[in-house]
């Protein structure tokens, strides 16, 4: 009777431990895309670029002028959005986090249209 109890107890160890790991190893997806709202510039350009994807209404500001977006797909550090407004109703554009050497901070690669910016985090 000990030993079936001392079994089952250390089975159920073994798959929460396991369940923990998988839970903790995997994405959520929603803390991805909060990791990229906030303030960016271009680099090239110097122009803003708000980024709010977490919330109800995902959207994209470059110089002020607001762009509502649906998330398309999102996959490791590459995020395809799609334009929801009517004047850019349709377009893909794609947010791509390229991290530094030491793996602790990302710039972001920004592709929309035939354009590609490098953005780099504001105040950072």
């Amino acid at each position: 009777m000990k030993n079936a109890r001392t079994l089952f107890i250390r089975t159920a160890l073994a798959v929460a431990a396991v369940t923990l790991i998988v839970c903790g190893c995997s994405s959520s997806g929603g803390g991805d895309l909060a990791s990229l709202d906030g303030d960016w510039q271009n680099s090239a350009s110097q122009q803003k670029v708000v980024i709010q994807l977490s919330g109800d209404s995902p959207s994209i500001s470059i110089d002020q002028e607001v762009v509502p977006v649906s998330i398309k797909k999102a996959e490791g550090d590459v995020f395809v959005l799609r334009t929801t407004d009517k004047a850019k109703s349709g377009q893909d554009w794609k947010l791509t986090r390229v991290w530094d050497d030491r793996g602790v901070s990302f710039s972001l690669k920004f592709k929309h249209g035939k354009t590609t910016d490098q953005l780099k985090r504001l105040g950072s």
